[in-house]
């Protein structure tokens, strides 16, 4: 179960089909899972141009007091919980969890019920060690998402960001501690993706040189490591991941 903000006022284009006709979570996957509420919540992605410093902890706090609202409103908090994340979704859904596992005083107690009902998570791209995508640094130079950005980038020695390795630490002490530990299911790409161009003063497009935005090490650097989880391969590139014409 998929649980979040409603279908009607969220963006839902990274997950729409190739031809642009449909979204799988919404049109497929319902009649294999009927059973479960499919809902979806999104963010404001656009970096290029940004008047906004919102960084992974803000977006964050606001999926999680959007969700726990939303469970509370439809009274809905015993329900279980099943994440599918797509790159930077997935780096905020961590953070989130982080955060619902510090909410222990009474008055946060709606707050901690998230964690408490989230059992699996399907992580498609995710940059746990950071995103191959130096360009971007070019478009936000001097805007108040650069330090948004930074946190996202790897560093010039190939390491992840502060921001990244600590989030990994945190999230595997997370995961240790938990009994039952979440079901977790990765994929990562196989196909390179264009990166960002700078085209001229405040034009972008993504034609630039191809390379792999998420490297499979860093889509499986997930939780604890000692103990076994799914890997899988998509003969797709990065946005390719959850782009499908059927279920």
């Amino acid at each position: 179960m998929l649980e979040a903000q409603d279908w009607r006022v969220t963006e839902i284009g990274s997950f729409r089909s190739t031809k642009g006709t449909s979204v799988w979570l919404r049109d497929y996957v319902p009649n294999d899972v009927p059973q479960a509420r499919f809902v979806t919540c999104g963010y404001e992605s656009a970096v290029a141009e940004s008047d906004s410093n919102q960084g992974i902890q803000d977006l964050a706090r606001t999926l999680l007091d959007l969700l726990a609202i939303f469970r509370r409103n439809t009274q809905t908090q015993k329900r279980p919980l099943c994440f599918v994340c797509h790159s930077l979704g997935g780096v905020v859904l961590k953070e989130a969890l982080i955060i619902s596992s510090k909410a222990t005083e009474p008055k946060h107690r709606y707050l901690q019920e998230v964690l408490m009902a989230t059992h699996g998570l399907v992580l498609m791209g995710v940059p746990n060690l950071g995103l191959r995508h130096n360009q971007l640094e070019t478009v936000v130079k001097g805007r108040p998402n650069k330090g948004f950005v930074r946190d996202l980038l790897l560093q010039s020695d190939g390491g992840p960001s502060q921001f990244l390795e600590r989030l990994t630490r945190d999230f595997a002490d997370l995961d240790r501690q938990r009994l039952p530990p979440f079901d977790i299911i990765s994929y990562y790409e196989t196909k390179n993706s264009p990166t960002l161009a700078v085209l001229g003063k405040r034009l972008f497009a993504m034609k630039g040189p191809k390379d792999f935005m998420v490297t499979k090490i860093s889509a499986e650097l997930i939780g604890h490591l000692a103990r076994d989880m799914d890997h899988l391969p998509s003969n797709t590139d990065h946005r390719g991941l959850v782009r499908f014409e059927h279920s």
